[in-house]
């Protein structure tokens, strides 16, 4: 398996692929888990479930946040090349198979349903839902959405705020991450209070007016990048409080899945993610500390790990699939069908890895520096 996924084990941080098998776990978990309705209490489910895109928002803010910090508080002068060369590799990284992926759904579906929809042209664009509900087509582009507005708008602030100052100081890579952090909350406050004021439930409107908008979702983010922040500028507090922080975290994430949220809907609109965000973050001085993968067990959730983008890209449509062309008239074939789904999931991202992610990685390196973190 090393061999053919050409993974360095021994070069990777564990612990953050521990969060990172986690994170997309948890995304599987609650896609697989409609396969099996009605035949297992959903009730019974949701015990399980975690919000694992949350997660890796605030995975993805730590390290996109690390490597901001090194790049802004390097001794040499900040240069417009630095921005190009961020850019560059997050998009090399995330774009092309998303746009392949992307590409291959359009022409199936306009084959299909012999119809051209041209909204379909604003997922390359990725304006498919920065303050509106995104479309049912490619539901799990939404989180892509976030990302990549994410990467263009933080890092071309700091560059702004750095020309105008003059300087780079720790004030204003601060007042960035406020202004980001609070026009999340800002925006989730509105559509909260507005739904409130039409008299409709927010658990009806939830997921589309909050959960897969874009101005909503940088708020976890932004807790990511202050994590990096405490790890760039407090590394021996960060250390030194691990154990408790672990501890805390989970805790947090504990009282997350125990608060009654559909009891107090405005404080699940506007907090609810907040507080898993948190719950995440604090998890990972302890996890940062992880290094090495030991066993097979592991390495297991290491490859998952690194399998984890082409598993978020194809996993909801090899579902569809599944539930098209192999519907379920019994228990027993509703959980072979999802068995299926997590077989066929994992191998096919195998595969998208080795033979279109991994490739363009490689390309990648060879044009523009890594900025290490």
């Amino acid at each position: 398996m090393n061999h053919l996924l050409k993974i360095e084990f021994d070069r990777r941080i564990f612990g953050l692929d521990l969060l990172r098998f986690f994170a997309i776990f948890f995304v599987m978990y609650r896609h697989a888990n409609d396969l099996i309705l009605p035949y297992v209490n959903k009730e019974v489910l949701k015990i399980f479930e975690m919000d694992g895109v949350t997660i890796f928002f605030v995975l993805s803010g730590f390290l996109i946040g690390r490597i901001l910090l090194k790049i802004y508080f390097k001794e040499a002068a900040l240069q417009w090349r630095d921005l190009k060369n961020f850019w560059a590799r997050r998009w090399l990284r995330t774009i092309p198979p998303y746009f392949l992926v992307l590409t291959i759904l359009i022409a199936l579906k306009c084959w299909l349903s012999q119809n051209v929809q041209i909204y379909y042209l604003q997922f390359y664009g990725f304006v498919q839902n920065l303050w509106y509900p995104h479309p049912l087509f490619f539901g799990e582009a939404y989180s892509l959405s976030v990302e990549e507005w994410f990467y263009v708008s933080f890092p071309l602030l700091l560059f702004l705020l750095a020309i105008l100052l003059r300087q780079r100081s720790k004030p204003a890579f601060l007042f960035s991450v406020g202004c980001f952090f609070l026009l999340s909350i800002l925006f989730k406050t509105f559509f909260t209070l507005k739904t409130q004021a039409l008299g409709i439930p927010i658990n009806y409107v939830f997921k589309d007016y909050i959960q897969k908008i874009v101005l909503c979702r940088f708020d976890s983010l932004m807790i990511g990048v202050l994590a990096a922040y405490v790890f760039y500028f407090h590394p021996k507090k960060w250390n030194h409080h691990k154990e408790l922080c672990f501890f805390m975290g989970l805790m947090l994430l504990f009282i997350y899945k125990l608060f009654p949220w559909a009891d107090y809907e405005i404080l699940r609109g506007i907090f609810a993610f907040l507080l898993i965000s948190i719950g995440t973050a604090l998890l990972l001085p302890k996890l940062n500390t992880l290094q090495i993968a030991k066993g097979w067990l592991s390495k297991f959730m290491v490859v998952i790990s690194v399998i984890s983008y082409a598993m978020y890209l194809i996993n909801l449509t090899l579902r569809q699939v599944i539930i098209d062309y192999l519907p379920a008239q019994t228990t027993t074939g509703a959980f072979v069908n999802y068995f299926l789904f997590w077989m066929l999931t994992i191998a096919a991202s195998l595969l998208f890895y080795r033979l279109i992610e991994y490739p363009v990685l490689q390309f990648r390196d060879r044009l523009y520096k890594k900025q290490q973190i």
